[in-house]
């Protein structure tokens, strides 16, 4: 447990204690019908707007990469919690396996934080995959009012419906007879 506490070890131990925290807190919220995954999504906007998305820069491609907008928000931190705190034991175990001390935590958060930006993006595609996604049964404006006057025009000839139905049924059970 001593490595764990080790000066350089603490922004690797506190990513992983954070992530521990997050669990437990939503754990007993949904135990309780209550969940913090859904916290900041709506100030991310959505991934897919169609002709409508605003302009994307630099900074929301590189949120878009790590995975922000394809999964909620809550996952990818807790994705990125946990890889950056276990690649980061990795390198300061790699790193006192060649030199026999473990490097200056600043130094070992460069390469556990390249490590965990990479791993959190993949996570979140797999993640993206598995859980399901917003279906809406939404339609235009314009595509609405298209149904509308066409029900209205169909409402408007209920004795001509009647009619047209009657004679369609005629013709398919005079065909239904004949075979």
């Amino acid at each position: 447990m001593e490595p764990f506490f080790a000066p350089e070890m603490i922004p690797f131990s506190a990513a992983l204690a954070l992530l521990a925290g997050l669990v437990l807190i939503e754990t007993a919220l949904l135990t309780i019908g209550l969940g913090v995954s859904g916290i900041g999504d709506s100030d991310l906007g959505d991934a897919d707007m169609g002709a409508d998305a605003p302009e994307v820069g630099a900074f929301g491609k590189a949120l878009s990469f790590v995975g922000f907008g394809k999964v909620p928000a809550m996952v990818v931190v807790m994705s990125l919690a946990g890889t950056f705190g276990a690649a980061g034991f990795l390198v300061q175990q790699a790193a006192e396996a060649v030199s026999g001390s473990l490097l200056p935590a600043s130094l070992a958060a460069v390469p556990a934080l390249f490590l965990s930006l990479a791993t959190t993006g993949r996570i979140a595609r797999t993640v993206a995959r598995i859980l399901p996604s917003d279906e809406t049964s939404a339609v235009s404006a314009n595509s609405l009012i298209r149904r509308i006057a066409a029900l209205s025009a169909a409402l408007d000839d209920l004795p001509g419906q009647a009619t047209r139905f009657a004679k369609w049924k005629a013709r398919r059970d005079a065909r239904e007879k004949r075979e």
